[in-house]
């Protein structure tokens, strides 16, 4: 079923705060604790998965 006007609007605007969120997460107190090799994985991971997030927002904008 496709999505509606109102409610793509408000999709693309969740993946767009989760993406930010994510990305800000990434340097946070999650990471206090863990040794250095595993906060780069962390943070790659983090920044990878708002890169999806990013680009589900940008294909929903699109109309796709």
């Amino acid at each position: 079923m496709p999505l509606g006007g109102v409610r793509r609007y408000y999709r693309v605007q969740a993946l767009s705060v989760a993406s930010e969120l994510i990305e800000q997460h990434a340097g946070t107190d999650a990471m206090i604790d863990l040794p250095e090799d595993e906060a780069d994985i962390f943070s790659q991971e983090c920044q990878n998965l708002a890169a999806k997030l990013n680009k589900m927002a940008e294909t929903l904008k699109a109309g796709k």
